[in-house]
């Protein structure tokens, strides 16, 4: 049998044991300003900081708020003040989902600043099981029939629910609404972790079911039409020597680092700026 380094476990158990069951509570700066143009932001640990320094305008514990998260560099680029309400282990949820860690219920508390705002989504991953997916990839051979099968059933009521969330989000008539896809995590060919268990045919896994989740968001944000960007960090992929994402020894295995965080936030900017200057 493969073997898996603990770390990684350890997090995919904070996942499912603890972060999984949190409530949004979401405590702001200030109120809501009449007019103001915020920059808001939903969405799972990457778009938290999960890893990453802690501080943030988020007070409730567990969410893994950090201060150098993509969405508060986005505010800072843009010259905007921003509302943050992502949240490690959240999934997206269905429509009415208020009590425990979904986007949905993010939306629920962030609808006071929504409208006229620029509005940022980054979410899915949890609701396929994603990380858990990758530590079976170290743990014992990912690249079946019946994995791939598993994954496509969570894929479609995901992108259900991600479709209903961003028309939802629309209905508060945003300045913009950009979904974010994942980032890619290995290139092919890559043997880094070889000595962990991550095989020629893991690897290929790994991007065939990255491909499917980001296919699955983008169709979902056209079905909104909301606007996507596609989040690339090539030339800093996990065995790069300049990674933008944290190793299986960080403090969020396979999460963004600063670096990656400020590519995400260069993205969206380029888009919010676009709509801005109109």
């Amino acid at each position: 049998m493969k073997r898996i380094l603990v770390v990684l476990a350890a997090v995919v158990t904070l996942v499912l044991l603890g972060m999984w069951i949190r409530r949004i509570i979401h405590e702001t700066i200030a109120s809501p300003v009449a007019g103001q143009e915020y920059v808001v932001a939903l969405g799972d640990s990457v778009a938290a900081g999960a890893g990453l320094q802690a501080g943030s305008n988020r007070k409730e514990p567990g969410c893994d708020g950090a201060a150098t998260a993509f969405p508060f560099v986005l505010g800072r680029q843009l010259g905007k003040p921003v509302e943050q309400f992502a949240c490690s282990g959240a999934t997206i949820g269905n429509a009415g989902s208020s009590g425990d860690n979904t986007v949905f219920a993010q939306y629920t508390s962030a609808q006071p600043y929504l409208a006229g705002s620029n509005v940022v989504v980054y979410a899915g991953a949890n609701d396929i099981g994603w990380l858990q997916a990758l530590t079976a990839c170290a743990q014992t051979n990912c690249a079946t029939d019946a994995t791939r099968s598993m994954l496509a059933t969570k894929l479609v009521p995901m992108q259900r629910n991600l479709t209903t969330l961003l028309q939802s989000i629309q209905q508060a008539h945003p300045r913009r609404l950009v979904v974010n896809t994942y980032y890619n995590l290995l290139a092919p060919g890559d043997t880094c972790f070889a000595r962990n268990g991550i095989t020629a045919d893991d690897t290929q896994f790994i991007n065939d079911e990255e491909a499917m989740l980001n296919a699955a968001i983008t169709a979902s944000a056209a079905q909104a039409h909301a606007t996507v960007v596609t989040i690339d960090f090539s030339g800093h992929l996990l065995c790069d020597a300049t990674s933008w994402i944290q190793g299986v020894s960080g403090l969020a295995p396979l999460h963004p680092t600063a670096g990656g965080q400020q590519q995400i936030a260069a993205k969206d900017a380029q888009v919010f700026a676009a709509s801005l200057a109109r």
